[in-house]
């Protein structure tokens, strides 16, 4: 639906919840002359059964096999649609060139409804902001 301006993702789909692993992967975001990186995002969600291991984000160095999973420090209420801002560190990865990845899980047991919105890469250094 070419209506909603952000990433959602849900596998209660008639009536049934299934079992799901999916991936929003960015492109590669250039932090080589970050300082102080940093992401910005709106998220909403509903019927997780526990949205800090459903509903994650990962950062990895571009090109490299393996995600590092990074806390997502704000999470809503889990009983209705109001957007919170989570805003991640990623000076771990200054320097370096990185994709971001939120990962989405479900169960037969729980299948939320995942929205993000309003993503911003950022330098807090002063490098150029947004960079993404």
């Amino acid at each position: 639906d070419s209506s909603y301006k952000q990433m959602k993702a849900s596998a209660f789909v008639s009536g049934v919840k299934h079992a799901t692993e999916s991936w929003l992967v960015s492109p590669k975001i250039d932090l080589s002359a970050a300082t102080m990186p940093g992401l910005q995002f709106s998220h909403t969600h509903k019927f997780a059964g526990d949205a800090t291991k459903e509903l994650t984000l990962w950062v990895k160095e571009y090109g490299a096999a393996d995600w590092t999973q990074v806390t997502i420090p704000t999470y809503g209420t889990n009983t209705n649609w109001t957007f919170v801002t989570a805003a991640v560190d990623l000076s771990a990865w200054a320097g370096k060139k990185v994709q971001i990845g939120f990962k989405y899980t479900s169960s037969t047991s729980a299948a939320a409804t995942w929205e993000v919105k309003d993503v911003v890469v950022y330098d807090a250094g002063g490098a150029a902001a947004p960079l993404m």
